[in-house]
Order: structure tokens, then C-alpha cells, then sequence
């Protein structure tokens, strides 16, 4: 299989019909195996000669031989074997045939669907009067701002991860060609390869993913998380300007904004595109929980459920994230005995900033346990988890100032590095 990164440029962005498929195929490491079976889908598939009708034949036909939605599948090998794909696997395969037979097509990067999770949302999670303590087996990415990828031909938007065509509506849309989509196939790679702490093969896939669509604002905003994790100030900071620059005015854009600045107008302006953006719920309960600890209480119970039925989000990556506010106004012992709960497979959402050293931080810090001090130090990936163990472990067994010296020796003139000491530096081991 070839890797991405070791693709010439020319490769990716090549304007003929083979270059085209030829890219998306090697990618994603595929095969000829695959060429040949996606080849013999397409031909297998009669279309129309006006190619709005064609793209919608072929989605007809797919559907028809059992195509359907298949969550985190994107690359064609996998898409083809378990015949069905994610909103990006699904729509490349059906570009990829038109440009088999001929056609041409583009797509269209969708965030903020309005959508049937929509209307389920208007109902909300208000009514309830505990916290959310295990994960719902729901099929909707319910309460999330998620990006969406449909088909575009000629203009003419398809869906295709539904069975009607029409697409809904979204707080922002962005036409991009076959190449550029590549970049979000990339961006899905990149995505995993930073949550399983390859930070260095991260960095050159957020890299060539960029100079394929250089105003990927996700892309950029991955490329931050990867500096972060590194300490890597001069790309953080051009990856930051750059998904400013880009902005966009959606609740995903002003969520993002309000982590990045603290300002609290982008926190309301986040909640007014989405009233029901859980993540968005739970940062405003956390504000609240000094003076207004009452309704900190009642917003944390709603987020709560709402990451819990929602296909899109952990449950336990609510509890990791809000330990030290949560603990506050429900108890440490409560929160400690809920996050006890938690399988390994209940932690980790898919996304890298969630992960078993995230997990053990908050249960060390709700219960003093070395044992979680243990299991943070064996599960540590980037400099960033690293300073975090060293600062945490000190007045510990488990301190190594060894280990703090050579990060300060390697780090010392980050401003980043320098922050996040200051940070962790200032964090109570024990929360009240």
C-alpha cells in the first residue's frame, strides 16, 4: 500500500478523469483490487447523459444493492467491502464512478446540518432531574455541530448518505472541487494518526492536506491542536490566524472561538445558531457554577443527557472534561463513582484529545489514587500529556525531576510550554 505522505503533489491535484480516482485510491491506501471493483460497480451501473440525472441514478443503484450509512467509514476499500460509507466515504464513491464514466463533480462542506436531528432537538433534554450515567445507543449525531460532505454537480446538490436526495439545510456551506475534498479524506487520516500520538506523521498530513484546500478551517484547527500537543508556537499561531481569517459566523466557528479567546459573547453566539450544542451547555453551566450554582446545576444535568443520546459524543468525555466544575456541584465522591463506571471503549469519542490519559487525570485528581498516576505516565504521547503527568505527579512517589529538567531544556522557550506549566502549576490535585 502507498502512504499518503509519500505521493508526489502532482499526484493529488492531477485534472485527469484516472489522476482524479488514482488520488483518492492511494490516499487511502488502497489497491488495484479496489480500482478493479470499483470499476466493475461502475459499469455495472446505467446512467443518464445529463449528469445531475447520472449522479442521481448512481446513488439510486447503490442504495438498490444495499449501500447504506456506515459511521467512520471513508477509505473505498472499506467502503466497497461493508457497502456503505460515512458522509465522506459515500459521496466519494459516488464522484468516483462518475469520473469513471466520464463525469465530473465537486462537493459541498456542510457545518451545522439542520437536519431530522434537528427536529428531535427542539424537544431538548430539560426535563430531567439527574445526571446522564451511561451512554444511550442512539443512531443520531444528536446535539453536535458536525461537518457534513454531500455531492455537487454542475451546482446541483445531492445527498447521499439519505435516502432522499434534497439536502438540508446548515449554518455553512462551502463548495469545493474533487481535489479539495481529498483534503477532508486526509483530515480523517491525520485525525488518527494524532489521537494515536503520531504527532510528527500528523503534522505532514495536515500539511499536504492544505496545500490541496488551503482554507480547510478544520484542517487548520487540527494543525493548532497538533502545535499544542508539541509546543510548536510558530505553527500554532499560523494555524490559529489562518482558521480566523477563514472564519464562517456558525456555532462550530464561535464554540471554537470562545476556547481559543475566553470572550463569552462567542459562547452566545455559538448558542444562539444552536441552542442545543451540548458541548456549548456544559461550558455555560461551567460559568455558572459560582453565581449561579443553581442553574449550573440544571444546564450540567441537560448536557449530560445530551451527550448521552448522541451518537456523536462520549458521555465519559463530558465527565473528563468538566471533573473539576462537576465535582464543585454534585460532589467529588458522586462524580468519581460515576466516572468509575466507564469502560476503556466508553472513553475514548474518536477524537485525539480524548484518550485513557485524559481519563485517569480527572480520576486521579477526584481521588488521589497512584494508580491512576500509574496509568497516566504509561499512556503519555506528546510533550503537552508529558509536562501535565510531571506537574501533577510532584509531592508524589511518582515525580521524576529528571524528567522535568529535559522538558524544560527542550521546551523552556515555548510560550505555549510556558502557559500550560503555568496552567497545570496553578491546578488543584484534589477536587472539592
Amino acid at each position: 500500500m502507498t502512504d499518503v505522505l509519500d505521493l508526489p503533489l502532482t499526484a493529488l491535484q492531477g485534472d485527469r478523469t484516472s489522476a482524479e480516482v488514482s488520488s483518492y485510491l492511494e490516499v487511502c491506501g488502497a489497491d488495484d483490487r479496489t480500482l478493479r471493483e470499483m470499476k466493475f460497480l461502475a459499469d455495472s451501473i446505467s446512467v443518464d447523459s445529463d449528469p445531475k440525472v447520472a449522479a442521481l441514478d448512481i446513488k439510486r443503484d447503490l442504495r438498490r444493492s444495499g449501500f447504506v450509512y456506515v459511521p467512520e467509514t471513508f477509505r473505498p476499500q472499506d467502503v466497497l467491502s461493508r457497502k456503505g460509507g460515512n458522509c465522506v466515504g459515500l459521496p466519494f464513491l459516488i464522484a468516483s464512478i462518475m469520473y469513471l464514466k466520464g463525469y465530473s463533480a465537486g462537493f459541498r462542506c456542510q457545518t451545522g446540518v439542520k437536519d431530522a436531528c434537528s427536529d428531535v432537538e427542539v424537544e431538548g433534554e430539560m426535563g430531567h432531574f439527574e445526571l446522564a450515567t451511561s451512554q444511550k445507543k442512539s443512531p443520531l449525531g444528536k446535539y453536535a455541530s458536525l461537518e457534513h460532505m454531500i455531492l455537487d454537480v454542475d451546482r446541483f446538490p445531492i445527498e447521499c448518505t439519505a435516502a432522499d436526495w434534497e439536502p438540508s439545510k446548515c449554518e455553512r456551506e462551502v463548495r469545493i472541487s474533487y481535489s479539495q475534498g481529498l483534503s477532508c479524506v486526509i483530515q480523517s487520516i491525520a485525525s488518527d494518526a494524532t489521537h494515536d500520538g503520531h504527532l510528527g506523521k500528523a503534522r505532514e498530513l495536515t500539511d499536504k492536506g492544505l496545500t490541496l484546500w488551503p482554507d480547510n478551517r478544520s484542517l487548520h484547527l487540527l494543525s493548532s491542536f497538533i502545535a499544542e500537543a508539541s509546543f510548536d508556537d510558530d505553527s500554532y499561531i499560523k494555524s490559529i490566524e489562518a482558521f480566523k481569517r477563514i472564519g464562517g459566523g456558525d456555532s462550530s466557528f464561535h464554540h471554537t472561538m470562545f476556547h481559543l479567546t475566553g470572550v463569552q459573547s462567542h459562547l452566545g453566539d455559538a448558542l444562539y445558531h444552536y441552542p442545543a450544542l451540548a458541548r456549548a451547555v456544559a461550558d455555560q453551566a461551567e460559568l455558572l457554577v459560582k453565581s449561579d450554582p443553581l442553574k449550573a446545576e440544571c444546564l450540567f444535568v441537560s448536557a449530560s443527557h445530551m451527550f448521552s443520546d448522541s451518537s456523536a459524543m462520549k458521555l465519559a468525555a463530558f465527565y473528563i472534561d468538566h471533573a473539576q466544575p462537576l465535582a464543585k456541584v454534585f460532589g467529588r465522591r458522586k462524580i468519581f463513582k460515576i466516572l468509575s463506571s466507564f469502560s476503556k471503549s466508553d472513553v475514548s469519542d474518536g477524537e485525539f484529545y480524548w484518550s485513557d490519559f485524559h481519563y485517569h487525570s480527572a480520576m486521579f485528581k477526584l481521588s488521589g489514587k497512584h494508580k491512576h498516576l500509574s496509568e497516566m505516565r504509561e499512556s503519555c504521547d506528546t510533550p503537552y500529556q508529558r509536562l501535565a503527568f510531571v506537574e501533577l505527579s510532584k509531592g508524589t512517589p511518582l515525580h521524576d525531576p529528571r524528567e522535568e529538567r529535559f522538558l524544560d531544556g527542550e521546551f523552556g522557550n515555548s510560550v505555549l510550554y510556558q502557559r500550560a506549566k503555568k496552567s497545570f502549576e496553578k491546578s488543584s490535585r484534589g477536587y472539592s
